[in-house]
């Protein structure tokens, strides 16, 4: 007998069990109780996540859908996440996964989600509506670049954050909101956050205290997040992370403001690419609160998305509406997951549509990048 249902803290144990074994066959060894914290916790609001398809008692498919209270620029997006995507190998191509992902977007969507995000290859889950799309930013550092510009600056000592240490959450809540595009965190989680994907966090120390904090992977270096005082304070940082680390890097969603010109000048070298893969699934609301978090000059523009319908987009005195326009001739017909990378990736719509007509009509209104940290991601 099969069924498919919500888990509850009674299913916790053989829960764990389940996505440890199958991810490990899959890639490397996974403790998903200590990668990602912040998710799996035997209590039954944090079950009540993860739905699975149970067979004679035993779990074959299981697939995680977490809130994320995302932001655009001050702005609430109902957003949501899947992760832990999982399918045991005795029990693959027999349409498992198929059923549970039609199950947790229907919950979405009947939940309000407006934006679906989720990691994972392209290809596997373009078949569910999903497209690799969004920003990030790396940088690349090497030990000595950093130290030249340094020079004889005294370096902080960096040293491990213990979780009864509240000091440093306030700066670390404000270095999340100054972000344009964020999740919001209760402080109460920031500690669990950060420590996601086997990260660990260190406070910068100074005579004059904490002069920022550094999350990162101790196996490679690389950087989840990091902020500082100031831009002099964040290069110490760096520095004194270098000593560790001959190079290392830094995967972010965007370049925060008050360092962007110092970072990319430190850096020895600096790439964009897809922030992980999006699924709209309320085109007008996602359209409209990234279109006026930045409004595009004053036009209109008649949009239709493929079976999704068809939109006017109108801008106004910097105000911009969108409504469905269903018996509306389009300017533009666009493929969903096209759409996707135009709207909310970091290419020019010329070169995710190639030069045409459709591509001139869309810049004037998009792209309008979006990521999130990789702390967030689940």
């Amino acid at each position: 007998m099969i069924t498919i249902r919500e888990l509850t803290s009674a299913d916790y144990a053989d829960y764990m069990d389940f996505i440890d074994l199958v991810f490990s066959q899959a890639h490397r060894p996974h403790d998903f109780r200590q990668l990602l914290p912040k998710l799996y916790r035997p209590t039954d609001e944090a079950m009540a996540c993860h739905t699975a398809l149970i067979e004679d008692g035993r779990i074959r498919a299981a697939v995680g859908l977490y809130p994320m209270p995302l932001s655009i620029g001050g702005i609430s997006v109902p957003a949501a996440g899947i992760g832990a995507v999982a399918t045991h190998a005795r029990y693959s191509g027999q349409g498992y996964m198929r059923r549970v992902m039609e199950r947790i977007i229907g919950r979405a969507k009947a939940d309000g989600c407006a934006l679906i995000f989720l990691s994972g290859e392209r290809m596997r889950y373009a078949r569910y509506g999903f497209e690799k799309t969004g920003r990030q930013y790396s940088l690349s550092f090497n030990a000595k670049r950093l130290m030249t510009f340094a020079g004889e600056m005294s370096l902080p000592s960096l040293e491990p954050w213990d979780d009864g240490d509240p000091r440093p959450v306030s700066q670390m809540q404000e270095a999340n909101r100054a972000r344009f595009v964020h999740l919001e965190r209760a402080d109460e989680d920031v500690f669990d956050i950060l420590r996601s994907w086997d990260c660990r966090t260190d406070l910068a120390l100074t005579k004059d205290g904490i002069s920022g904090w550094i999350s990162y992977d101790p196996q490679s270096g690389g950087i989840q997040e990091a902020d500082a005082d100031s831009a002099e304070a964040l290069l110490g940082l760096l520095a004194a992370h270098g000593r560790r680390y001959m190079r290392f890097s830094w995967d972010m969603p965007e370049l925060p403001e008050a360092y962007a010109r110092e970072l990319l000048q430190w850096s020895s070298d600096a790439q964009l690419h897809g922030c992980g893969n999006w699924r709209v699934l309320d085109w007008p609301r996602v359209l409209e609160i990234l279109l006026n978090a930045c409004p595009p000059p004053d036009g209109r523009l008649t949009l239709r998305i493929g079976d999704e319908g068809t939109f006017l987009l109108a801008c106004e005195n910097g105000k911009v509406r969108v409504r469905e326009v269903p018996d509306a001739s389009p300017d533009v017909t666009a493929d969903p997951l096209d759409l996707t990378r135009a709207a909310l990736g970091f290419l020019p719509p010329r070169d995710v549509l190639g030069p045409c007509r459709e591509a001139d009509l869309l810049a004037p209104w998009f792209p309008r990048p979006i990521g999130i940290c990789r702390a967030d991601e689940v």
